[in-house]
């Protein structure tokens, strides 16, 4: 399976993907002349190499994958006005080769066994990893472990490299939200001098000037031993992998340099900034100083508190800003814990016409949580939440893995990783009442917005034949492929390997089936607003009780409702699931708090360079399609649909004969099947539908198309070029494509990547991706460039697919391209929801149960000169191109 659009190794500014940051337990570890280890639950284990490093395994034998991830407790923290962005910039050039392994050998070897490779700074920390299939577990350590102690930063590498950095920080400029955290962080730190007051990727003239001898001055001070911590988790033996590490990992005994920090000064005032940009909605976040990481206690309530507060649709926020009152788009809080301090942030998203009251609303909710005027339902809720979202989390090796890396990197706790639920649990109202006096001071804290720049700042049928019983279609080893009585086609596979059950319930048509267009978007979005016995709030807040994760969905070709519970919890994620699919009631007020959301979201499509680029070429690509209807296009639509619309379609979507449901996790098989005849009725007011029924012509343009788009402040010129290719059925056509992809534009050792980005450095993102639809496809190219640098760029891609037409791969780029692809169907069928997914979706097709197994074997007989043919049938047509530059 393949992504539109990819960004590669991109880093954030800030880690702010966590609703909740954990806190660290600091205190001193006495580093003894011998390996020590700490037993902790079974599987996993702390060990401290003689060195000082610290090496935490956790055997997970599920699948046969592993990730290694080694964590430097350092990051721009420890960089002054002269270094900053520093952190960053090594953590590029680590990849630029050793010794060994000279530049691009490493990414070339990963890159052929399927590997994700990839790296991140923070203000605290930086870490590099590698996650791989674990026959390769030698080869990805000893390749990791060179990079991180003998990196050869060569001086010609470091030159190629400092444009794309700055192309990178051009690149943040443009995001509103970047702007929106650097502001905040500004404001809140500047006064004490503290370093977090810059952002991680640092200024354009540091990085055009520091030299390779500040860099390894850096590196030398900070990446020692001591500063270490190796996490493997996966499919190893933990005793033979430790042993693996020791010899990986000689380090000597250097010490880290130690840094004293400016004392943080607290916020004595509402401090605000405020920033504008070429955007559509505003983005405002209110800040709070709150505890580092030595202070579990208050910690944990936070971490509470942010879950009440917006995790959920039945969350306070949510309801009383979203759901009732309408004045945001969107709303998250979360207690971002740090080394010598933290933030606990309200983020939103919200028409700027609606700004005035926000804060004010926002205020009056903390002060109740103060007084403690607050069900205890809910704090029993947000714990619960916490509980089942850290049990789904823990399912993955790589949310596994970031866990232990990120507590073990701060903290010396052999059983903080262990005892976080049960902290969780310890929590009290009383304890939310103090925390939230103690630090959700509503006169000093600070506030950062950007908004658009036109916005003024405010003041504040007949009856179906139906089959009587069940029919066995196929069955392979643990997984049945069954047509239910009620004509829905059903897939189960029975795995033990924990109690999470997935199910995935996708029905063909969508689009194809609508009478007035966005219905199908408008249905998938409003369902769970309300049912016949649940009110949208109350829907909300049973799911959220219950650790149910549920959501509904359209695309071109499908309409989708998925499910994510527990073995204890079925029987209560199929009372919601029969009510959102039943029961619907399609409120007219819900529908129109939809459409505004929605509307506002389109509009902010244009805000970002890369999207808007891509929002463009769909349309252009799928020109007067199904598949071509962008965001100009919903808005042009969305208020021509009414409710007696919405209804209609889902009516005639919700039929049994076009639904393909698949279910994964220790399961009851014939449980599972009587309930969903139970559930889903033979449907007569649905319209079959068949693929082969679709009255589609793929548009193929007759000539080149070439279409600039026009924007304020853009610091990243974004370009895509694309072929019209083939629909999903032409299975061994895509098959080549994606081999292609995976030799242009896929990875660190693609072509692309190395000819446009490393040697010629136009780029920090480049890449390619292949688009299949059921009827139609597209192939494209994508970059993100500096102006100058446009025209460059553009016929760079149009060269190396002029390569592949005319000049055969070699035997060793091919195999290796066959070998990465392998290695992501392994990753990508880590948890049972992406089994359940990638089940379906060739259920969906009529495909069999060996379906994967039989595309694999279609990757591995592609030919060299299947590549050149494959390219010459499609890159030889007329393409499209759109680019976004500044006005």
């Amino acid at each position: 399976m393949t992504t539109f659009f990819i960004d590669d190794k991109i880093l954030l500014v800030l880690i702010w993907g966590f609703i909740m940051k954990k806190i660290i337990l600091i205190f001193s570890l006495i580093i003894m002349s011998f390996s020590c280890a700490f037993a902790l639950e079974e599987g996993l284990s702390i060990n401290i190499l003689p060195s000082g490093q610290k090496v935490i395994i956790k055997e997970v034998k599920d699948n046969a994958i592993v990730k290694i991830d080694t964590w430097i407790n350092t990051g721009a923290i420890n960089e002054d006005d002269k270094t900053t962005g520093i952190s960053h910039f090594l953590e590029h050039l680590f990849f630029k080769g050793t010794q060994k392994y000279p530049t691009g050998t490493m990414d070339k070897i990963l890159d052929s066994k399927g590997a994700v490779v990839n790296a991140g700074t923070s203000k605290d920390y930086t870490h590099y990893y590698i996650q791989i299939p674990s026959e390769y577990f030698d080869l990805a350590l000893e390749l990791h472990a060179d990079m991180l102690q003998n990196p050869l930063i060569p001086r010609k590498e470091l030159e190629r490299e400092r444009p794309v950095v700055i192309e990178e920080i051009s690149k943040t400029k443009d995001s509103p939200t970047s702007r929106m955290f650097d502001n905040l962080y500004s404001v809140i730190y500047s006064k004490s001098n503290h370093p977090y007051k810059r952002n991680v990727i640092g200024k354009k003239e540091v990085i055009e000037t520091v030299t390779r001898e500040e860099i390894l001055d850096y590196y030398n001070k900070f990446y020692t031993p001591d500063a270490y911590t190796t996490v493997i988790v996966g499919d190893v033996d933990k005793q033979e992998a430790l042993k693996k590490v020791a010899d990986a990992f000689k380090h000597t005994k250097r010490k880290q340099t130690k840094v004293s920090y400016p004392k943080i000064k607290p916020i004595d005032k509402i401090e605000r900034i405020e920033d504008s940009m070429d955007i559509n909605k505003a983005h405002m976040i209110m800040g709070f100083l709150a505890p580092k990481f030595n202070e579990p206690k208050d910690n944990y309530a936070l971490d509470v508190l942010a879950t009440m507060f917006s995790a959920g649709k039945s969350s306070i926020l949510n309801q009383k800003l979203k759901e009732e009152k309408e004045l945001v788009l969107s709303v998250s809080s979360g207690n971002y814990s740090q080394k010598d301090s933290g933030i606990f942030y309200i983020y939103m998203t919200l028409n700027p016409n609606k700004e005035k009251n926000i804060e004010q609303e926002v205020i009056e909710e903390i002060v109740k949580i103060q007084n403690g005027n607050f069900d205890e339902n809910i704090l029993s809720k947000a714990k619960n939440m916490i509980k089942t979202d850290t049990y789904y989390s823990r399912e993955s090796i790589s949310n596994i893995s970031d866990d232990l890396g990120y507590d073990f990197t701060f903290s010396n706790d052999e059983n903080y990783y262990e005892n976080y639920l049960k902290n969780i649990e310890k929590v009290s109202k009383a304890d939310i009442a103090r925390v939230a006096k103690k630090y959700l001071l509503i006169d000093k804290y600070a506030l950062s917005i950007v908004r658009p720049n036109n916005i003024k700042p405010v003041n504040n049928v007949e009856e179906k034949q139906i089959q009587k019983e069940n029919k066995l279609i196929e069955q392979k080893d643990n997984a049945k492929k069954v047509l239910l009585k009620n004509g829905a086609t059903l897939i189960t596979k029975k795995k033990k390997t924990n109690s999470i059950i997935a199910i995935d319930i996708t029905l063909k048509g969508s689009k194809a089936l609508e009478k007035k267009p966005t219905s199908a978007m408008l249905a998938a979005a409003s369902a769970m607003s309300g049912t016949q016995n649940y009110t949208n709030s109350q829907l909300a807040q049973y799911l959220d009780e219950n650790g149910i994760k549920m959501g509904v969905s359209s695309s071109s070709d499908s309409f989708s409702f998925v499910v994510q519970t527990t073995k204890d919890n079925l029987d209560k994620a199929f009372i919601a699931l029969d009510e959102v699919m039943n029961k619907a009631i399609f409120s007219d007020v819900e529908i129109n708090k939809i459409k505004t959301r929605k509307i506002q979201e389109l509009k902010s499509v244009s805000d970002n360079p890369s999207s808007f680029v891509f929002d463009e070429f769909k349309r252009l690509a799928f020109l007067n399609s199904i598949y071509g209807q962008n965001s100009t296009f919903v808005l042009n639509n969305i208020n021509k649909v009414s409710r007696d619309d919405i209804v209609e379609f889902y009516s005639r979507i919700v039929n049994p004969e076009n639904m393909f449901i698949t279910v994964v996790g220790d399961i009851d098989e014939e449980k599972i099947t009587n309930k969903i005849n139970t559930i889903i009725k033979p449907n007569k007011k649905g319209e079959k539908f068949t693929y082969a029924q679709m009255n589609y012509t793929p548009y193929h343009p007759e000539k080149n198309i070439e279409t600039t788009l026009l924007k304020d402040e853009v610091k990243a010129n974004w370009l895509a070029l694309g072929y019209k290719t083939c629909g999903i059925d032409n299975r061994r056509d895509v098959a080549v494509l994606n081999v292609i992809n995976a030799i242009l534009g896929e990875g660190m050792s693609s072509r692309l990547f190395v000819k446009l980005r490393e040697e010629q450095g136009l780029a920090y993102t480049v890449g390619s991706s292949v688009m299949t639809n059921v009827k139609d496809g597209v192939f494209v190219a994508y970059i993100g460039t500096n102006k100058e640098s446009v025209e460059q760029a553009k016929n760079g891609i149009l060269n190396e697919l002029e390569i592949l037409k005319k000049e055969m791969v070699t035997t060793e780029e091919l195999n290796n391209a066959k070998d990465k692809i392998m290695g992501q169907f392994l990753l990508s069928i880590e948890t049972n929801m992406d089994e359940a997914d990638i089940l379906n979706s060739y259920n969906v097709m009529g495909r069999n149960l060996n379906a994967l197994e039989e595309y694999k074997n279609l990757v591995k007989s592609v030919s060299q000169n299947d590549i050149i043919e494959i390219a010459n049938k499609y890159f030889s047509k007329p393409y499209i191109y759109t680019v976004v530059k500044e006005k």
